[in-house]
Order: C-alpha cells, then sequence, then structure tokens
C-alpha cells in the first residue's frame, strides 16, 4: 500500500479523484516521464485530464503534492 506524509494529503485541495491512487490496489493515473531535482515532474501520457496537470509548451507537468511524494518514494 502506498503511504504518503499528510502534509502533502492537506497540500492536495484539488483532487477530484477522491485519493484514488492511495486506495490499496491503485496506482497512479499518470506515469512520470522525467524529473528535474525533485521540481519539476514530466507526465508521459499527458492526454489523461487531472486538475493538477499543468501545460508548459507541450510538455504537461504534475503539480500535485501527493503524485510527487509517491514518485520521491516509491519511483513509480
Amino acid at each position: 500500500m502506498i503511504e504518503v506524509s499528510r502534509e502533502s494529503i492537506d497540500n492536495t485541495t484539488k483532487c477530484d479523484r477522491n485519493f484514488e491512487c492511495l486506495t490499496e490496489g491503485n496506482a497512479p493515473r499518470c506515469e512520470i516521464s522525467n524529473c528535474i531535482g525533485c521540481a519539476v515532474y514530466f507526465v508521459k501520457n499527458s492526454n489523461k485530464y487531472c486538475s493538477y496537470g499543468e501545460y508548459y509548451g507541450f510538455d504537461k507537468y504534475c503539480t500535485c503534492p501527493v503524485r510527487q511524494e509517491i514518485y520521491n518514494k516509491y519511483s513509480i
């Protein structure tokens, strides 16, 4: 089971999926393709909607505190 800090959960105020990535048996919907300095997380499949997905040109990056912690702790 994926575990993240209470701080990350509290800072994730725009999650419209009810934290499904933290439910047992689920995984994050997006795949991080690259991370720059634990600050910018690029999304591989940018066609999926997420309220934390932001575009920079043709690239999409993730601003979700929970997703970022999952990537940093579990490399998924």
